[in-house]
């Protein structure tokens, strides 16, 4: 995509991301949101001297931008946490316009590949496997999602 002019990175936590596109992209306004408000204030304080970029608090359940609006969404470490991706998916969608462009980048456990072999990387993946099954995280969520070419 040569000239976005509206980009939206859905779940930017502490921008970073957000900071990239709006820099790779210098003509195109960047949208960074998140539903955590004190990534927001901290994004505000940190990149403010980057004219194309702003910060929003939202959730991406019910995205704030009128329908056909964003030519651009990328996530990165969002899907892992929701517990309805599919509802996500679909207001991405609205937003979308026609010929707009998704980018999801996001976890699956099933593709781990570690070299060379930990002597304790089973106990390591049990207990976290444990503990993403106590936060409701889905290790798999890569293979869930959507793809086309």
């Amino acid at each position: 995509m040569e000239n976005p002019s509206l980009i939206l990175d859905l779940g930017c936590g502490i921008g970073e991301i957000s900071l990239a596109l709006a820099r790779f992209f210098p003509n195109s306004r960047v949208i960074g949101l998140d539903r955590e408000n004190r990534f927001i204030a901290e994004n505000i304080r940190k990149y403010s001297d980057q004219k194309n970029l702003t910060f929003v608090h939202s959730d991406c359940y019910s995205l704030t931008f009128e329908s056909n609006s964003i030519d651009l969404c990328y996530s990165r470490f969002l899907f892992q946490h929701l517990r309805t991706p599919d509802l996500a998916i679909a207001e991405i969608f609205r937003v979308l316009k026609p010929k707009g462009k998704i980018g999801i980048f996001d976890i699956d456990k099933k593709i781990d590949i570690i070299y060379p072999f930990p002597v304790h990387s089973k106990k390591f993946n049990t207990a976290e496997a444990f503990y993403k099954k106590l936060i409701r995280n889905d290790l798999y969520i890569g293979r869930k999602l959507i793809s086309s070419e």
